[in-house]
């Protein structure tokens, strides 16, 4: 009999995120044998695998929630391969791989960022007259 002994890889998934992202989660798939088979991280979190097998390849998946797109996913050296949504690794033996994926907020599809609608002059206006009304409404009570 012959035994070989193989250090064991590991593989680390981060979110980051552009904007404002309080609990918003975004979701992962897995495959090639990694566990869990799904997972959901929010800004800064990182999921790793660890004691995976060198030689074998690994995939996850991403899935952005509504409103919200990739920007780009970055990897570390020697690079797996990252795809749009997507990592696939095959790890050498006691290799760590670090994947980020990058979200900001926006339309799926679109490239140019966007924009928050700002009041115009008379909804500007009104929103001042309804305070001026509270207010004097208020002194008049006293």
């Amino acid at each position: 009999c012959t035994f070989i002994n193989s250090q064991r890889a590991e593989l680390n998934i981060s979110v980051d995120v552009s904007g404002y992202a309080l609990g918003t989660e975004f979701d992962f798939s897995t495959g090639g044998g990694l566990d869990p088979v799904s997972f959901s991280l929010q800004d800064g979190e990182t999921q790793t695998f660890s004691n995976l097998v060198a030689g074998q390849t690994y995939t996850v998946n991403e899935q952005p929630p509504p409103n919200w797109v990739l920007d780009e996913v970055i990897c570390s050296e020697p690079p797996p391969v990252c795809e749009v949504g997507s990592v696939i690794v095959t790890p050498e033996p006691g290799q760590t791989v670090n994947a980020t994926f990058r979200f900001r907020v926006g339309v799926s599809g679109s490239i140019e960022p966007q924009n928050i609608p700002s009041l115009n002059g008379w909804g500007l206006g009104g929103l001042i007259g309804f305070f001026g009304l509270a207010v004097m409404r208020l002194w008049r009570r006293r």
